[in-house]
């Protein structure tokens, strides 16, 4: 049997895979442990809290900001979970700076096998069905992974810039949808 990755809402089935992959590493910083067990233990009120859009983000800079709305899709195959992509419906000021309409990350163990590439790829009809056309993304200078998945999805780089509080400059990307 062939299995094939796809991308679906979050959803409780996955949910030790998913905490798995926080523990290995899916973020640039390691999980919480305490979020990793709150994952096992109650992941609707994790999956609540993390959909909360009265959470602040804390920048680079340190400023809080408020949350835009946006979707977040897991790739996933048969029962593993392999990535999370997050799309932004709207850019504020800070955004067009650093993070853009989208952010992905893939679980440590599954690097290096096309999945970023299939993900964004994946999530294209998605950004259109939101009407967000061109797509602006994001990455690290120093992120060559990155830089390939959104250069080989036809992202344009517009500019590279130096972020306060960041540790590195910031590429910005254009994709046609």
């Amino acid at each position: 049997m062939l299995l094939t990755p796809r991308l679906i809402a979050p959803d409780s089935a996955y949910k030790d895979s998913f905490a798995d992959a926080l523990a290995e590493g899916l973020g640039e910083t390691p999980a919480d442990p305490d979020e990793i067990a709150w994952v096992r233990e109650d992941f609707d009120d994790w999956l609540r809290a993390d959909n909360d859009m009265s959470r602040r983000i804390i920048l680079a800079d340190g400023r809080e900001v408020p949350r835009v709305p946006f979707t977040t899709l897991w790739l996933v195959m048969g029962q593993q979970f392999l990535g999370r992509i997050s799309l932004r419906h709207q850019l504020t000021p800070d955004l067009e700076r650093v993070g853009g309409h989208v952010g992905y990350a893939i679980r440590a163990s599954a690097r290096g096998h096309g999945y970023g590439q299939l993900m964004l790829r994946l999530a294209l009809p998605h950004l259109q069905a939101l009407g967000i056309n061109p797509a602006l993304i994001t990455c690290n200078d120093d992120n060559q992974a990155s830089i390939r998945i959104i250069e080989k999805a036809g992202g344009k780089l517009q500019d590279t810039i130096t972020v306060a509080g960041a540790t590195c400059p910031v590429r910005r990307y254009w994709l046609t949808i």
